[in-house]
């Protein structure tokens, strides 16, 4: 009893109480303001609820030091204004019923709180009956209210965005990152209503100006140019009470990452990797190994059958059947490919036919008279007449003799008994080397070893910034994203001195001067892509370095042998040499298999000849 006793009198000693508000209101705010695009996303959604048709955001600093919303919705009246930004104040939710049937955008009544708990905010509405009204808030605290001549329409500006949380502003990340979080919000909301005006700048600049769109077409369009727009195919489905419409790019417009990919849940922007994949596999094999078409595509369905209260940022949700959805979204794009392309051999850009089993694709075996089971055989110094001399599968012209001119020097790590002793027999499907050596069979991936041979040899050139570039007869157009942009003119320096010059050349569009001449002008657009894909990603010393790691791997991978190229024998004796030579032989730098071994006593185990 004593014990008990005790007990009770700790609890009753303890130091639990409650917050204070503004305590609670900047947790709160940690949960729904990431970063200047999470303002942003809060109070275009706002601004889509209030029936705007034209929404305009103005940024400084990337979002850090000034953002600015104006929209000509039907704006807040006088006597609501202060109590919008209290903690769950909200016009859009009055019961726990309404919960189960949300059809705005907002419905938490955080976003305004949030916002005004970590920056110095200035909001100046009116509903067109009357004067308006403009409150400032600094750091959660009122510090004006007051009655202004304002046409319908509210103007929101949110000034030094985390100026009290100091670590928070601090975790940021560099501002071209910040820039094009803030660049795809705008996308979203941009694909996500076509039918009204947005725009966005930074500082001075126009990042994007898209007026209203008669359809989806046209806004993709506008939104990503014409090499999207002409790689367009509509979507169409009906699953139950589950209607999908959209569009998504032919295979062959891919990208080299998932950030062009945008899902629109009763018309709310959202991301759900399930459907994602759902997406790349309704492609099957039409696809390279980690590109990715850009889509659009609208899900809607009932309310009931859908949570929106799944998260604070509310970027994500919740199906009542998920499986269901996951096979309607296939199915529509599987039908999609199938109705829209027409039935004919679909090759890689490489001339590799594609594979796969969508429907209307007709995809021819090789001929016998070719070959025999895919195996290629040439006798010692044969070489065929359509095979390519050594200098052009491996380099371009002007590529720098250090790299051009390789021989074996030191023995190889993982796969080498005596250098040189891996004797090649014969080249199967043009893509696979078949090799032997004391200890038995190989098989390696051309493709795949040349890449590791390159990437080595072009990481020394990336870290010590000596890519030799090439000029451009004709400079390659490449139309950019704002937030893709960004990243250019953040690390513009740095992609010249890895052979790359890239100047605006109007409007969306950007020309590419130079280029590593490894490439010999292959693969020129999406190489680009990928190297901003690793630029964007982190800041920082390690960051750079993965990001170098990465450029070397992105210039190796188009550069190298593709597949379903024929080989002499000569090409594939001086391939397997210099990967005899790499410090990680076994391993592209994506992490894939380079070879395959099949030992002496395994073969004599499996054909039981002991």
């Amino acid at each position: 009893m004593a014990r008990r006793q005790g007990i009770h009198r700790t609890l009753t000693m303890s130091n639990i109480h409650i917050l204070d508000s503004l305590v609670i209101d900047r947790i709160a705010a940690g949960e729904v303001v990431e970063r200047p695009a999470s303002v942003i996303k809060e109070l275009i959604e706002n601004s889509l609820d209030a029936g705007a048709r034209r929404i305009s955001v103005q940024i400084e600093d990337a979002g850090t030091g000034l953002i600015e919303v104006v929209d000509d919705g039907h704006g807040i009246d006088p006597v609501d204004v202060e109590l919008a930004f209290a903690q769950h104040a909200t016009s859009k939710v009055a019961t726990l019923n309404d919960l189960d049937a949300i059809t705005t955008l907002g419905f938490r009544g955080e976003a305004l709180a949030s916002i005004a708990s970590v920056s110095r905010i200035e909001l100046t509405t009116g509903t067109g009956d009357g004067p308006g009204v403009r409150v400032k808030v600094e750091g959660g605290q009122t510090l004006h209210v007051g009655r202004v001549a304002w046409p319908h329409g509210t103007t929101v500006r949110v000034a030094d965005l985390f100026f009290n949380t100091p670590a928070r502003r601090k975790n940021l990340k560099k501002p071209a990152t910040e820039l094009r979080h803030a660049s795809q919000v705008m996308t979203d909301y941009a694909l996500c209503r076509p039918d009204i005006y947005v725009s966005l700048a930074h500082g001075k600049r126009s990042l994007m100006a898209s007026p209203p769109a008669a359809t989806l077409a046209d806004r993709v369009n506008d939104i990503f140019g014409d090499q999207v727009a002409s790689n367009w195919l509509p979507v169409e489905g009906q699953s139950g009470p589950l209607s999908i419409r959209g569009g998504i790019t032919s295979p062959d417009h891919q990208r080299p990452n998932r950030n062009e990919i945008r899902w629109v849940v009763n018309g709310r922007p959202i991301s759900d990797y399930r459907l994602v994949h759902a997406l790349v596999s309704a492609y099957e094999s039409l696809l390279d190994r980690q590109r990715f078409p850009v889509s659009v595509i609208f899900l809607e369905l009932p309310v009931e059958d859908v949570d929106v209260n799944v998260h604070p940022r509310k970027a994500e949700v919740r199906f009542a059947n998920p499986s269901a959805v996951y096979r309607a979204v296939r199915n529509s794009v599987r039908e999609s490919l199938a109705r829209e392309l027409p039935p004919v051999n679909i090759l890689r850009s490489d001339g590799r036919q594609r594979g796969g089993s969508v429907p209307g694709y007709v995809v021819e075996s090789e001929s016998a008279a070719d070959s025999f089971g895919g195996l290629q055989y040439q006798a010692v110094g044969e070489a065929s007449s359509q095979s390519l001399p050594v200098s052009d599968w491996i380099v371009a012209e002007g590529t720098p003799t250090a790299i051009r001119d390789q021989s074996i020097s030191t023995p190889g790590k993982e796969i080498r008994g005596t250098a040189g002793s891996i004797r090649p027999l014969a080249q199967y499907d043009n893509t696979y080397i078949v090799a032997a050596d004391r200890k038995g069979l190989l098989v390696i991936d051309q493709h795949v070893a040349h890449e590791r041979v390159l990437y080595e040899q072009v990481l020394v050139q990336v870290e010590a910034r000596t890519v030799e570039a090439q000029h451009l007869l004709v400079p390659e157009t490449i139309e950019l994203s704002a937030g893709e942009v960004a990243v250019i003119e953040e690390h513009s320096d740095l992609l010249e001195s890895l052979g790359f010059v890239i100047e605006p050349f109007g409007g969306k569009t950007w020309a590419l001067r130079t280029a590593p001449a490894i490439l010999g002008g292959r693969d020129l657009s999406e190489t680009v892509r990928s190297l901003i894909t690793s630029l964007e990603q982190g800041a920082g010393p390690e960051a750079l370095k993965d990001a170098r790691q990465d450029m070397a791997a992105s210039i190796a991978c188009h550069a190298a042998v593709r597949a379903n190229h024929p080989l002499t024998r000569e090409e594939m004796v001086r391939l397997i040499a210099d990967l005899e030579q790499c410090e990680s032989p076994t391993r592209c730098p994506h992490g894939r298999p380079i070879l395959v071994r099949v030992d002496h006593d395994e073969l004599e185990r499996r054909l039981k000849r002991h």
